[in-house]
């Protein structure tokens, strides 16, 4: 099945009732995230450091081999942790969980949500990505704070 990204209202509103991953570091995931999602980290704080520092002071090909070289031997919890939360979430919804949709999202919507994605992807999920990722989210909240509203004020 391919990957399918979304722009953030696509996201919001196909993620309804559906699990969704944030795949930033515990430390990002605890600053601020998309209620409702669950921290699936591709780093820890200190690897993310780590892969970080290297993509700016050598190359985003010398950070891609540090964060596979971390990546690899978490991919298979990581898969599990996915199936776990989504037969926990059958079990609590009393039905049987036949839709494998799974919806992920990073801080700009590039490389660590693509990793997870394409991993969950290959093992059998159908995979949505959030286009701009918790950035994109975070705009978006803001310029609902823009829009007009009808509101009515009954005093008496």
């Amino acid at each position: 099945m391919p990957i399918t990204r979304l722009l953030i209202e696509d996201f919001i509103t196909k993620s309804q009732s559906q699990p969704i991953f944030d795949v930033r570091s515990p430390a990002e995931y605890e600053h601020a995230h998309i209620p409702s999602a669950n921290n699936l980290p591709l780093f820890s704080n200190e690897e993310r450091k780590v892969v970080g520092t290297a993509y700016k002071q050598e190359s985003k090909q010398r950070a891609i081999k540090i964060g596979l070289e971390y990546f690899g031997p978490k991919m298979v919890k990581m898969v599990e942790e996915v199936e776990q939360m989504i037969e926990a979430r059958g079990a609590k919804e009393k039905k049987q969980q036949e839709d494998r949709s799974v919806f992920v999202y990073c801080w700009r919507g590039g490389m660590r949500s693509a990793g997870v994605a394409w991993l969950l992807d290959l093992y059998g999920f159908k995979v949505y990505t959030l286009v701009g990722g918790y950035k994109a989210y975070r705009n978006w909240v803001l310029k609902q704070f823009e829009k007009e509203y009808p509101i009515s004020i009954i005093g008496g």
